[in-house]
């Protein structure tokens, strides 16, 4: 591809971009309920728009097919936290009471271990913002302000702290410690 056609599908993707990522935001807000979750399907939808320019049938409606691929996304996103959540139900409830409390805390502490891990491992800056949002429960406005930076740069951070963390989570953790760190650490809203 030459840089000629490289530059007009960067000019008509940022177009794309900029005219639709507040309605993918919103229709996805109205799923997850959750503002990181969401602004991370804009990137997703984006991205897979990104990937797929090639094969776009140009006479079809744009529109459509990015709320298209933001609908197939939350349906997959949602029926992976179903399936998470019916297997926290079974953890959580089905869990026999005659279970070993000194067993129950060595694994809280391994949990936690890479939990800890994965924060550090963040930059620096991206640790703060994300230090001070989920341990000192600051908002995102909070958190721009005491930083000097733009809520939208907290926001970016947190989506790829978010997503990083996840990632080590599932490379370092077991299934188990994986859902149970996930449903307390990550999902706090």
């Amino acid at each position: 591809m030459g840089s000629t056609n490289l530059l007009s599908k960067e000019h008509a993707f940022k177009a794309l971009f900029d005219q639709y990522k507040d309605d993918v935001f919103g229709y996805a807000l109205r799923f997850f309920r959750s503002r990181e979750l969401s602004e991370e399907l804009v990137q997703d939808v984006f991205m897979k728009l990104w990937l797929n320019w090639e094969s776009i049938d140009s006479d079809k409606n744009i529109k459509s097919y990015i709320f298209t691929i933001a609908k197939h996304t939350i349906y997959n996103k949602l029926k992976s936290f179903v399936v998470q959540q019916t297997y926290l139900n079974d953890v959580f409830y089905n869990y026999s009471i005659e279970s070993n409390a000194v067993e129950e805390l060595v694994h809280y502490k391994e949990l936690k271990g890479i939990y800890d891990q994965a924060v550090e491992k963040l930059p620096s800056q991206r640790q703060r913002i994300f230090r001070l949002s989920r341990e000192e429960n600051l908002s995102h406005e909070e958190i721009a302000e005491q930083l000097h930076i733009s809520k939208n740069t907290v926001k970016d951070q947190m989506v790829k702290s978010l997503k990083f963390i996840r990632h080590y989570l599932e490379v370092n953790a077991n299934l188990t410690s994986l859902l149970l760190v996930f449903y307390h650490y990550i999902q706090k809203k």
